[in-house]
């Protein structure tokens, strides 16, 4: 089986399905704890599986076709060679003002 990992950074005005609350914020939270000050960037308002997950390509081609996720087993995703695709940002095509990967990209 082969991995390849289509990581990009992630920004406000991303690629999005579209969802109806609109596009998500970056958000700084500075706290306190335990004595210690911390900063963390927050995601206010973005769908939780960005970057969370594995697809295959059942996703296009259907269940009749490819492998479902399910039935990886955890072995074969953990300590395993990968092909890591880097797309840099600024080369990004952009389509109503937001930029995305193209199939000319990878």
């Amino acid at each position: 089986m082969k991995i390849i990992d289509i990581t990009g950074p992630v920004h406000e005005g991303m690629w999005d399905f579209g969802f109806p609350d609109g596009q998500f914020k970056l958000k700084q939270l500075n706290y306190e704890f335990l004595g210690e000050e911390y900063l963390h960037e927050g995601f206010e308002g973005m769908v939780g599986s960005t970057g969370t997950f594995i697809e295959t390509g059942a996703a296009c081609l259907g269940y009749e076709k490819s492998i479902s996720t399910d039935k990886i087993p955890l072995r074969k995703l953990v300590n395993v060679d990968a092909c890591v695709l880097q797309v840099p940002f600024e080369k990004l095509k952009e389509k109503d003002d937001r930029k995305y990967i193209s199939l000319e990209d990878i």
